[in-house]
């Protein structure tokens, strides 16, 4: 993992950016996140492939957080997505996992969301030293 954690943060709701924001801040944890809720700024940002990690709400408009993973998946990124929604039941949260979320976070339960970004960074640095 480098230094700086560079996070790509897909929502659309002003608070929930700045709670998470002031999480990330918080947190001790080095990051440079990025916030979009455009669907093709965020598809043009993934293509560029320099994001460590992707946190995303479930519905953002006719956007969702299974069009990210769609993006994900068809550049070929090995990028952890941490789906962090409030509106989700258990059922669409096992799709989006089987969609390829690395982890469903509830906005209500915020305290999982900094050791499931720190688990799944450091599984992904590992996969990379290993490729």
């Amino acid at each position: 993992m480098s230094p700086t954690a560079r996070l790509l943060v897909v929502e659309d709701n002003p608070s929930d950016i700045d709670l998470l924001l002031r999480l990330l801040r918080r947190s001790g944890l080095a990051t440079d996140p990025v916030v979009s809720d455009d669907s093709d700024e965020i598809r043009r940002l993934l293509a560029g492939g320099t994001f460590e990690a992707v946190l995303t709400d479930h519905q953002l408009g006719a956007f969702t957080a299974s069009d990210v993973l769609a993006a994900v998946a068809a550049l070929g990124l090995d990028v952890p997505v941490l789906v962090v929604s409030g509106a989700v039941g258990e059922d669409r949260a096992a799709a989006l996992m089987r969609e390829g979320a690395s982890d469903f976070i509830r906005k209500d339960n915020l305290s999982r969301l900094l050791p499931a970004l720190q688990r799944e960074l450091r599984e992904a640095e590992g996969r990379r030293l290993l490729a």
